[in-house]
């Protein structure tokens, strides 16, 4: 991908962000070309020749509303016993797209109605609920607090409320 000045991004660990400038640095002793990346959190460099890890383009909005759909999905169980379920979901926060991100929203919501969610399963459901909001305002416009209730919406319409 060819990533300019001026673009919007999604940063895999800080969430959006712009691409304000190119710079040539020596980081980790490796000289180059880097993206300088204001996010709302820090400042990155991103190397010019391998941003395929690290940042993406917004998702766009009608694929974006598609995704949207698998948090009215009927929820995947999650292992009971606790490590095995912290095992599983941060192998799936791993990835970090969006349709994991919306599965994992969507399972942890559906335990969440007849199990006490542990610490760690409210940490996933947590920054899994930011990164879905981050890119819901990047990707429609829709104001934070319009989307945080747009999305308790919708898992109320889950199949399994």
């Amino acid at each position: 991908m060819t990533y300019q000045i001026g673009d919007q991004i999604v940063h895999r660990n800080y969430g959006p962000g712009k691409i304000t400038g190119i710079e040539e640095k020596q980081l980790a002793n490796k000289k180059g070309n880097y993206f300088v990346v204001e996010t709302s959190q820090v400042t990155l460099w991103v190397p010019v020749d391998a941003t395929e890890n690290s940042i993406r383009f917004p998702t766009e909005s009608a694929e974006f509303q598609e995704i949207l759909v698998l948090l009215q999905n009927d929820g995947n169980q999650l292992p009971d016993h606790h490590t095995e379920r912290h095992d599983v979901l941060a192998l799936r926060m791993k990835n970090r797209s969006l349709p994991d991100i919306c599965d994992i929203i969507r399972d942890l919501n559906s335990r969440s109605r007849s199990h006490t969610l542990t610490r760690n399963d409210n940490d996933v459901l947590k920054r899994a609920q930011e990164i879905l909001l981050n890119e819901w305002e990047m990707a429609l416009g829709t104001p934070r607090a319009v989307a945080r209730q747009e999305l308790t919406n919708l898992l109320q319409l889950s199949p399994a409320a």
